[in-house]
């Protein structure tokens, strides 16, 4: 089975970080964030209808033979309803017309749900999406990007020169400028942690998504106890576990962190897992500050 292991981190009140690595089903070390913080809720517009955008995109791309590397600035004003009026666009991954054009349609195709406080604070309703293109899988960065931007990134999973469809990942991801000296000092994955955490077969033979919310106790020595399950998105009252937690729940009792220098208490963090099937559509949680997506093609 093909997946690949993505970390997304949020954090900031209101915005967040997000950063991540794309693996073969592997749990790497990612970009630092703070771990365990409990954020509010978001105050930014988001994008309603992701896998509407991003679905045909990556089709259309791939049936043209493009695979773009680079980034595309769409500037943009959101009209009543939620709907994006295209302003202006810079850039475009190596200035292809037909990677441009099919940019500004899936920016058009755009519905965003927009909180109050926000229209109050932007009357003019400017806002802008920073497209990023990368042919290698998502790589782990710190996002520089303005307030009022939201990044989307498009990572093509390559082997041999070829593209794995069922790797590609698309990530929307609530963006604000966090300067790297204070992108964090909590628990970090040890890199050295290749395990697989394989999505389970039942819930990728049924073509189900899912999540799971897991707190756990992290100690000096990186070591993982008291693992709990809060909730699992699959649970129903005929399999009130579900699909996804005893998976997450056996790999996070041998996960191993990596702990600032000079910790000498132990700390407690939550994590949330996130179950995809490709082509893998995610969005930070602006509940957990770290999260996980583990993104599986569909059993056949």
């Amino acid at each position: 089975m093909m997946a690949s292991l993505v970390r997304a981190a949020s954090a900031g009140a209101g915005r967040a970080l997000a950063c991540c690595l794309a693996a073969f089903g592997s749990l790497l070390l990612a970009t630092p964030c703070r771990a365990g913080e409990v954020l509010p809720a978001l105050t930014e517009p988001s994008v309603v209808n992701r896998r509407a955008v991003a679905v045909p995109l990556v089709a259309k791309l791939l049936e043209a033979g493009l695979v773009p590397n680079g980034t595309m600035f769409v500037s943009v004003r959101i009209r009543p309803g939620g709907g994006l009026a295209i302003v202006q666009s810079y850039g475009g991954p190596a200035k292809n017309a037909t990677v441009e054009r099919l940019v500004l349609e899936a920016t058009e195709a755009m519905i965003v749900s927009v909180p109050d406080a926000w229209i109050a604070a932007h009357p003019d309703r400017a806002w802008a999406v920073y497209w990023m293109f990368q042919n290698s899988g998502c790589s782990p960065r710190i996002y520089d990007t303005p307030p009022d931007v939201l990044p989307v990134r498009v990572c093509f999973d390559l082997a041999g020169g070829r593209v794995n469809r069922d790797g590609t990942t698309v990530l929307f991801d609530v963006a604000d400028a966090l300067p790297a000296a204070t992108a964090s000092l909590g628990p970090r994955p040890d890199p050295k942690d290749r395990r697989p955490l394989p999505a389970p077969f039942e819930a990728r033979a049924r073509g189900i998504e899912g999540s799971v919310i897991v707190r756990f106790t992290v100690w000096p020595d990186g070591g993982v106890t008291d693992v709990r399950i809060v909730a699992d998105t699959s649970a129903d009252p005929k399999n009130p576990k579900g699909l996804f937690a005893p998976a997450v729940k056996d790999y996070m009792g041998g996960a191993r962190f990596l702990m600032p220098p000079g910790t000498v208490d132990e700390q407690e963090m939550p994590l949330r897992v996130e179950f995809l099937l490709s082509p893998c559509i995610s969005v930070p949680d602006p509940l957990v500050s770290d999260s996980y997506v583990v993104c599986s093609q569909r059993a056949r």
